[in-house]
């Protein structure tokens, strides 16, 4: 039990859960990446922006800005989009490749 509990007393089951999480889909990338060739490579974009919303993509219709390369990039693939960050003035491209959420690594340890 004292292997999960973080600084401050609580249990930190989402730290363990990231964890087991980020386990699990690097040996899913590595078995997918086993059957293929020499020469193939997989196809991973990750896209990340500031200050954009759901809604500022002409797909999701918005009649003013026109993103005709982005469309044919949302019609061709897989899309999470129920991705969330905390609403600090931290870096999410930080807390994606840490796998820290940025309230607990941060925002606590200001001086």
């Amino acid at each position: 039990m004292i292997g999960i509990l973080n600084l401050s007393g609580n249990l930190n089951i989402m730290g363990h859960l990231k964890k087991y999480l980020s386990f699990t889909l690097s040996a899913v990338a590595l078995f997918a990446c086993k059957n293929l060739e020499k020469n193939e490579q997989p196809n991973v974009i990750i896209l990340m922006t500031d200050d954009q919303g759901y809604g500022d993509f002409s797909v999701f219709g918005n009649p003013v800005v026109k993103t005709p390369n982005l469309d044919h990039l949302h019609d061709e693939s897989i899309r999470f989009t129920d991705f969330h960050v905390a609403p600090a003035s931290v870096p999410t491209l930080s807390q994606m490749l840490t796998w820290f959420d940025a309230y607990y690594v941060y925002i606590n340890k200001l001086p």
